[in-house]
């Protein structure tokens, strides 16, 4: 073998062993942590819906100067415009409330808007109010009727995609002649999507 060869072989492979060398000294990969999921968004449903509600009034004025309680219940339909956001009309009956020497009755159509507060996908909270028209009638002739006012706040429980378990207070206040009609209810409902 000549003197060339051998030098040139020589030099490749000292090239190869520096190569190896300085590629051990280089400093290692940085750590790149995996990214986040992007969460899913939390009941993103627009549309319409229907509800139904059941529970219990307390009078508080001073109608007959008596307060009582009584059965509530009403229905309504509604639309969801985002995850925020939804308002409905309902109407609602609650009666046979003994005030003294008379039992009332008190109907109420209302359109109501609520703020929801999506803690999870299943646990909303929320607030409302409501306006509309309320009447006032009674066993031995009395009857009022006037401007509505209500507010609301409560829980909803999404059992599936269409339909929402809610879980409520509502106070609704009545503008009449005489002493207004105020009640708190406690109620219990269900909403259904579709």
């Amino acid at each position: 073998m000549s003197k060339l060869k051998s030098a040139l072989l020589g030099l490749t492979a000292l090239s190869l062993t520096a190569g190896y060398a300085m590629a051990a000294d280089l400093a290692p990969a940085p750590y790149i942590p995996p990214q986040e999921a992007v969460p899913a968004p939390i009941y993103d449903q627009a549309g319409w819906y229907l509800r139904g509600d059941l529970g219990w009034s307390f009078l508080s004025s001073d109608i007959g100067r008596k307060n009582d309680n009584a059965f509530t219940g009403g229905l309504g339909v509604g639309y969801r415009f985002n995850n925020t956001f939804r308002g409905d009309i309902t109407a609602d009956y609650s009666g046979k409330y003994d005030v003294g020497n008379n039992k009332i009755d008190a109907w109420t159509v209302l359109a109501n808007g609520y703020v929801d507060i999506p803690l999870s996908d299943t646990i909303v909270p929320y607030l409302g109010a409501g306006a509309g028209y309320g009447w006032v009638d009674g066993k031995h002739s009395y009857s009022e009727d006037g401007f509505t006012a209500a507010a609301m706040a409560g829980v909803g429980f999404k059992v599936s995609d269409s339909v929402t378990l809610d879980v409520g207070y509502r106070f609704r206040d009545a503008f009449i002649d005489g002493p207004n009609f105020l009640d708190h209810s406690v109620r219990a409902g269900l909403r259904f999507a579709f």
